[in-house]
């Protein structure tokens, strides 16, 4: 494994620092959906090295917390299937921000590449193939609970 696996006391840190300190973190297994989003990260080469897949409700109360929309807006956005633009663009940079989570001074670099749904991101297998995995549960104050699984190699 050339990248960090986070922990919960890692995860926290970082999620914490976004949603507040009533932000709440569990290791618990994630059934992966065809629902669920994906952010995929590169090394320098742009070849993908890492993943983060998050179910709908992480992708809801999450990018709806980083912009202070209100929680009933994330809560319709599950129930009508879609996500609003500024929803999907406060999840991007909250996947952004826990590149922090895959990397060390002692790693290689990496950032984000994307975000797309699951059946968009065909890359994803091959991080699956040659990766370790990292379930967790993410309780968003004030909006839900959702979950996301880190995948390194």
């Amino acid at each position: 494994m050339r990248f960090l696996l986070p922990n919960d006391r890692s995860v926290y840190g970082i999620l914490s620092a976004l949603f507040g300190d009533d932000t709440k973190i569990s290791a618990t297994p994630m059934k992966d959906q065809p629902t669920d989003w994906v952010a995929i990260y590169v090394g320098d080469d742009d070849k993908p090295v890492a993943a983060c897949v998050c179910n709908k409700e992480f992708v809801a109360y999450s990018g709806s917390a980083l912009t202070m929309l209100p929680a009933v807006a994330a809560k319709e956005s599950l129930s009508g299937g879609s996500f609003t633009d500024v929803m999907v663009g406060s999840f991007q940079e909250t996947m952004n921000i826990c590149s922090r989570l895959l990397m060390s001074d002692s790693t290689p670099h990496l950032r984000l590449s994307r975000i797309c749904t699951r059946k968009d991101a065909p890359e994803l297998a091959e991080v699956v193939k040659t990766g370790t995995r990292k379930d967790f549960q993410v309780m968003i104050p004030r909006y839900g609970s959702g979950q996301m699984a880190c995948l390194v190699t």
